[in-house]
């Protein structure tokens, strides 16, 4: 890939950050972000203290509910997902009349796509953890699903 579009990656990636952070400056942006915190923490630490204390759903009825769930958030992906990748408007004005080839946009399109679909296979890796029976597995199926 261009070194220009790693460049684009990691810059995206620092403003969306310092988006983040500026949010929280404000009184409002510091209550949210603290609600989000506790949130997150009392999610993530019962489903964690529940996995780690042995107190798992029983792996039959797991196997058998899964592939429902996988079939629900497959027809929910292609019904309300676009049918091609979708580029926004200062994208195409700036990156498509740049020295890159359509392999290389594509593949920054795509790869943007993963990383936010892997944050937040992170995120549910986590809260269905005790539902699971490797932590890895658990992550590479719902970052798969995701994706």
């Amino acid at each position: 890939m261009h070194p220009a579009l790693v460049q684009l990656l990691h810059l995206r990636l620092r403003g969306a950050w310092r988006r983040t952070l500026r949010g929280v400056k404000t009184p409002r942006g510091a209550l949210l972000a603290l609600f989000s915190v506790v949130m997150f923490c009392l999610i993530a630490g019962s489903n964690l203290s529940m996995a780690f204390l042995g107190q798992r759903t029983d792996p039959e009825q797991v196997r058998a509910l899964t592939p429902l769930a996988l079939l629900g958030i497959c027809l929910v992906s292609l019904l309300s997902a676009e049918k091609a990748v979708h580029f926004t408007m200062p994208e195409v004005e700036f990156l498509f009349p740049g020295p890159f080839r359509r392999r290389e946009l594509l593949l920054y399109k795509l790869i943007g796509s993963a990383a936010g679909a892997g944050a937040s296979a992170l995120f549910l890796s986590i809260v269905f953890l005790r539902w699971a029976s490797w932590w890895i597995a658990c992550f590479a199926g719902i970052w798969l699903a995701l994706l």
